[in-house]
C-alpha cells in the first residue's frame, strides 16, 4: 500500500522542517508494516556497484553525503523535501539530480528503486526503504508530467504557502482515523484524502488543484488503481 508513504515535498510552508511524507509515515505503527507492504518477489537486474555509484553522484550534484543510500531513506527523503521546498532553483536542482540518477541506472532504474528488491535485501529497516522508493516515485511525476505546472514560480509559491495549512492538517487526520477504524477502507480512504488536498487548491488555481491532487495519487496508485484526478 505504497499511498501511506506519499511525497508531496512541496505541500509545506516554507519553514517547514517536517514533509507531508514525514508526517503520514510517523503516525503509522511499525508493526503494521509488513502487513500493508509485505515482501514481495525481488526484481532482478539491480547491481550494487552500479546502482551505489549512481546514487553517489546524485548525493554529490546535490550536496549531501555522497556515502548516503537506501538505508538511508528517511534522512534522504528530508533532504530533498528540503530542497524541492526552498525555491524554484533548488526545485530545477533536483530534478536534474533525478534525471542524472535516471540515466545512470538506465534499465536497471526500476528494479534498484524498487520496494520489493529493497526489502529482501539483508537488514533491510522498512520504513526506509519506504521513505527511499516512495521519494522517487514522487520526482517521477513532479520532475516529468508535472513538472511545468509547479516548476512555474507563481504556482510554487502557492504551493509551498498553502500547503501545510489547518486545511491539510485536517486531511491527514481524517485519513489516518479513517484507517485506524476501519484498516478494510484503506483505497476509499486514499481517495477520500486526495480528494480533500485538491479541494483547498481547487478554489485557487484548477491546474494547480489537479497537480497536487495527482502528486498524492502516484503514492496510491499501485495499490488502488482506480484514484483519478480531473481538471475541474
Amino acid at each position: 500500500m505504497r499511498g501511506f508513504f506519499i511525497l508531496l515535498s512541496l505541500v509545506g510552508v516554507a519553514a517547514s522542517t517536517q514533509s507531508l511524507a514525514s508526517k503520514v509515515i510517523e503516525g503509522i505503527d511499525e508493526n503494521l508494516l509488513k502487513l500493508y507492504f509485505p515482501p514481495g518477489k525481488a526484481a532482478g537486474n539491480c547491481a550494487d556497484l552500479q546502482f551505489n555509484h549512481c546514487q553517489s553522484v546524485f548525493d554529490t550534484s546535490l550536496g549531501f553525503d555522497p556515502t548516503l543510500t537506501w538505508r538511508n531513506g528517511q534522512q534522504l527523503e528530508q533532504l530533498i523535501h528540503n530542497l524541492l521546498d526552498g525555491s524554484v532553483h533548488t526545485f530545477l536542482k533536483v530534478c536534474a539530480a533525478r534525471t542524472q540518477i535516471s540515466q545512470c541506472l538506465g534499465t536497471a532504474f526500476n528494479s534498484c528503486i524498487n520496494r520489493f528488491s529493497l526489502m529482501n535485501r539483508p537488514n533491510a529497516d522498512y520504513k526506509n526503504v519506504l521513505y527511499y522508493t516512495e521519494t522517487f516515485y514522487h520526482l517521477d511525476f513532479v520532475c516529468n508530467s508535472g513538472f511545468e505546472i509547479l516548476s512555474d514560480p507563481s504556482n510554487f509559491a502557492t504551493i509551498v504557502t498553502k500547503g501545510n495549512g489547518a486545511a491539510g492538517q485536517a486531511c491527514i487526520t481524517a485519513f489516518q482515523t479513517s484507517l485506524q477504524n476501519n484498516p478494510n477502507s484503506y483505497c476509499a480512504s486514499a481517495d477520500t484524502f486526495t480528494k480533500c488536498y485538491k479541494a483547498i487548491f481547487t478554489p485557487i488555481n484548477n491546474q494547480v488543484a489537479w497537480a497536487v491532487c495527482e502528486d498524492i495519487r502516484v503514492g496510491f496508485a499501485y495499490d488502488c488503481p482506480n484514484i483519478r484526478c480531473t481538471v475541474n
